[in-house]
């Protein structure tokens, strides 16, 4: 706040340790905030007050901070952490909804001309279509509902991206698909596949061994659980590089 780093165009990740006080510097100075779950909580770091910025009227988005490219999941996380951390089962309900859906647009819609989150003329036609049968009545009232408990990413058919198809029933038109060695996946042969597929177990079994390994040690050097995670890093990237850890 004090050298004016605040602000519309400023957005803030996380906010797990701001207090009263700091909440009312980001309102007055009318400055963004986007909430990450899973990397909260993958991280222990806590559970952000996302519930009182949002009641406060401060914009907040719903991000995901790298942990899944998955908007549907981190929804579900972001509902019951909430749920969880309040001791509210009536948390988050309307609140994350309003985040990804409303948030998320009038955050991108400071940072870009065209006009995103809505269907209409002059806007940036961005659509998905998602394959989603309802197996119970689906209205205007419960449609947050369905979408929560019903639906992810992996139901997604076709994708449009400022009027541009991306993709359609599933098949993507703006690149080549390629495995991870660069290769067309169409192209590879049975015996190439058995090969890329056996180097994959190869090296998640190297991973495993150094990370038993190095569990173990910390257990006889008695390690707190933080320092293991540092020390589990450093001996998996020596065993994934032939070296005898030290």
């Amino acid at each position: 706040y004090d050298w004016n780093i605040l602000g519309p165009k400023t957005l803030l990740g996380h906010c797990i340790y701001i207090n009263e006080h700091e909440m009312e510097l980001i309102k007055e100075t009318d400055t963004m905030v986007v909430h990450n779950p899973e990397s909260n909580m993958g991280n222990a770091c806590g559970c952000p007050p996302t519930m009182e910025l949002v009641h406060k009227g401060i914009l907040t988005g719903l991000g995901t901070d790298g942990y899944t490219h998955d908007m549907m999941e981190s929804w579900k996380v972001a509902n019951i952490l909430h749920k969880h951390n309040l001791c509210d089962p009536t948390a988050a309900w309307g609140e994350v909804p309003q985040m990804l859906f409303e948030g998320n647009a009038k955050i991108a819609n400071r940072y870009f001309k065209k006009e995103l989150g809505v269907l209409k003329e002059g806007a940036a036609a961005d659509v998905i279509v998602v394959d989603y049968d309802p197996l119970t009545p689906m209205d205007a009232s419960n449609c947050n509902g369905h979408l929560l408990f019903g639906v992810n990413g992996s139901m997604v058919q076709t994708t449009v991206c400022n009027g541009k198809v991306l993709m359609k029933d599933r098949e993507v038109l703006v690149c080549d698909l390629r495995d991870g060695y660069g290769a067309d996946v169409d192209a590879l042969t049975a015996h190439e596949l058995k090969e890329q597929v056996e180097r994959s177990r190869v090296c998640l079994g190297l991973h495993a061994v150094a990370h038993t390994i190095t569990s173990q040690e910390a257990d006889r050097r008695g390690c707190p659980q933080r320092s293991r995670g540092r020390l589990r890093a450093g001996r998996g990237q020596a065993a994934a590089a032939g070296r005898a850890p030290r």
